[in-house]
């Protein structure tokens, strides 16, 4: 058996926060890290997943790949990449996503005492683009 017929036994994330709340995304959506200053063209992550901003001034850039086009999220430092056992990464139940506040999550990985929401920062960002278009005219 070689290493593509074996099972996956880690997924890579990219972790990273708002406020508190420990946030990742899939490693294979994210194109590239900026840091620096923000720019107004950059979407809020805080805004896009219905959480209060936050005044964190170690602000970074994911540029996220959604809907074949490169979109930019700001979100609060550190931003890390980690390998997850996905034997720690639990899907969130029906009941459990109607009542959470966060928007796009998807799973949640809970190892030792880190629980992260895992998120989908690239359904979320097409839908603001496509909200945005709509509301343009364009």
């Amino acid at each position: 058996m070689d290493d593509a017929d074996s099972p996956l036994q880690t997924l890579a994330l990219v972790e990273f926060r708002v406020g508190d709340c420990r946030l990742a995304v899939e490693a294979s959506s994210v194109v590239s890290l900026l840091e620096g200053p923000s720019h107004a063209s950059h979407s809020s992550v805080s805004r896009l997943l219905g959480l209060p901003e936050t005044s964190e001034v170690a602000r970074r850039v994911l540029v996220i790949l959604a809907g074949g086009k490169q979109r930019s999220v700001q979100v609060d430092g550190p931003v890390e990449l980690r390998d997850v056992p996905v034997n720690s990464i639990y899907p969130l139940p029906e009941l459990i996503l109607s009542r959470m506040a966060i928007n796009g999550a998807r799973a949640l990985v809970l190892m030792e005492t880190v629980a992260i929401v895992v998120v989908d920062l690239s359904r979320l960002l097409v839908a603001a683009h496509s909200v945005g278009a709509t509301q343009s005219g364009e």
